[in-house]
């Protein structure tokens, strides 16, 4: 007798079942939104002829290597995946059914099947049949469950509308969990945006301030926040949520018709990212170089203009190109496989050479506070003074650097935390460099009206007068360099925005440690 294998459409030998299964699995995955389509048949036809002429028919078959990778070939790799993992999981439901002993019978029992996406074993009558969601399902959620309902005449159930059996997929594609996302995402860059544009008028009008080296850093770094943000908005009010808004009928979805405007927008997107890292990077190479090179202050930062914002357009042309060259659609929203280590790896480079930045930075500061182990506070100021670097440096980046599986029960905070982090770092980063910043106090004082400036407290009244963000440490210069370096307005390290609690009347004018200038 031959062997039989189920499908939701009825039963087939497994010859036929193979062709079938892999060409409606193409269907279902991809709705005829691909180049090639199925006509109901066991084949799959050519379209619109942008791969192969119009009309060439195809029957793939998941022992084919020759006709599957003809298939990949109208798809890019991440969709070529899904497909062939589609197929792979057909040929796997139709060995269970045949390993399988036969069920009691009609009217008892729904048959084993395989319902296009899924495979179900033998139900009993009025019972509901459960499996997790497949991952080839574009974004799907494998810690949900499909259910499929077996009625009380032992039939799978059927949709009124088409009159085929029915499995309830909706529970995988949760479309709020993506809302949230999108309106997480939306709310964290427009509060960046409202901080750092005024940090940058602050720092652009006052002379004293836009003159200074590290406040020209800061003014790029913020400036590198401001463009990541708005394409940031752009990419998700255009085309994130219109595609969350045309879930029933993407095929009029914006990242469906693929335009060239969009494709540039998310290379847009790609580039001031990656400028943002850069721009890190050169915020704690510029710090670093001014203690290990005894406050030897660079003469111009042209250099660092230069690579701030033209090293980034390396790889992404690299990137682009990859791109065009695989014929990839969908905005290239898809992931890319090992090409996406084009852009990935030049971001990575920049936090961890931060990382080492600051703990050298760290140690040099441990390392001159040892002579006087009796202050524990100048320790508290050293540390404190070295983590306030952290989102100035991105460090907190690598609490998301790994994306956990999605089948993890956490996946989903993880997501919303990971978009709160990385979109929000613009606002803290232009709330503890600009507006804690007690240099800006300063000069802000002259345009706040004095009704309105808080009176200092007596426990503050022997204490300096401005939060300064200008640090240096004593003892790291010669003392042939200090005399010198006390009079030059450039010569110091910024770790900005620490209030220096040291008293004026403490005795420890003379001490070696990070000091409070005005």
């Amino acid at each position: 007798m031959e062997e039989m294998c189920r499908d939701r459409a009825g039963l087939f030998n497994v010859a036929f079942y193979k062709l079938w299964t892999c060409a409606m699995c193409y269907s279902y995955l991809f709705r005829n939104e691909m180049e090639l389509q199925s006509t109901g048949g066991i084949g799959l036809v050519s379209i619109n002829g942008s791969v192969f002429p119009p009309g060439t028919r195809l029957y793939p078959h998941i022992d084919n290597d020759t006709t599957m990778n003809m298939v990949c070939e109208t798809l890019d790799d991440y969709d070529c995946y899904r497909w062939t993992s589609c197929c792979e999981n057909a040929m796997a439901c139709c060995d269970r059914q045949r390993s399988m002993a036969n069920y009691s019978g009609p009217g008892k029992y729904c048959p084993r099947t395989w319902d296009g996406f899924g495979c179900f074993d033998d139900t009993q009558a009025s019972d509901a049949s459960y499996i997790k969601c497949p991952e080839y399902i574009d974004q799907a959620n494998p810690m949900a469950d499909a259910t499929k309902q077996c009625t009380s005449n032992g039939t799978w159930y059927l949709n009124p509308l088409t009159r085929k059996e029915w499995t309830n997929y909706t529970g995988c594609v949760v479309i709020d969990n993506f809302k949230v996302f999108f309106h997480v995402g939306l709310i964290c860059n427009i509060i960046s945006i409202i901080f750092l544009v005024p940090a940058c008028v602050i720092f652009l009008y006052y002379r004293q301030l836009r003159m200074q080296q590290r406040i020209k850093l800061h003014i790029c770094l913020f400036s590198s926040f401001v463009l990541t943000c708005v394409v940031m908005i752009l990419w998700d009010v255009l085309v994130f949520n219109d595609r969350l808004e045309k879930t029933a009928t993407p095929r009029y979805s914006i990242m469906h018709q693929d335009p060239h405007g969009c494709k540039f927008l998310m290379i847009l997107t790609r580039y001031a990212v990656s400028t943002t890292y850069v721009w890190m990077f050169l915020e704690g190479f510029h710090l670093h170089r001014l203690i290990v090179k005894a406050f030897k202050v660079p003469k111009s930062l042209l250099i660092y203009h230069i690579i701030g914002w033209g090293f980034s357009v390396i790889p992404i042309i690299g990137y682009t190109a990859v791109r065009i060259t695989r014929n990839d659609k969908s905005c290239w929203v898809y992931h890319a496989g090992g090409y996406e280590w084009i852009v990935y790896f030049p971001n990575l480079a920049c936090i961890v050479a931060n990382l080492f930045f600051l703990g050298n930075i760290l140690r040099i500061l441990m390392t001159q506070l040892q002579s006087h182990p009796n202050e524990p506070s100048n320790y508290r100021r050293a540390l404190k003074a070295t983590f306030i670097l952290v989102p100035l440096f991105g460090l907190q980046l690598f609490l998301i650097i790994y994306r956990p599986p999605s089948s993890w029960s956490g996946s989903f905070a993880f997501e919303v935390l990971g978009k709160i982090v990385a979109n929000s770092q613009g606002a803290i980063v232009a709330i503890i460099f600009c507006f804690l910043n007690g240099e800006v106090h300063t000069h802000l004082k002259g345009v706040i009206p004095t009704r309105f400036r808080r009176k200092p407290h007596r426990s503050e009244l022997g204490r300096t007068n401005s939060v300064s963000t200008q640090y240096t440490m004593e003892s790291t210069r010669p003392p042939s360099m200090r005399a010198k370096v006390a009079d030059d307005k450039h010569s110091y390290i910024p770790l900005n925005t620490l209030v220096d609690d040291m008293h004026v009347s403490n005795g420890q004018q003379g001490s070696p440690i990070v000091r409070n200038k005005k």
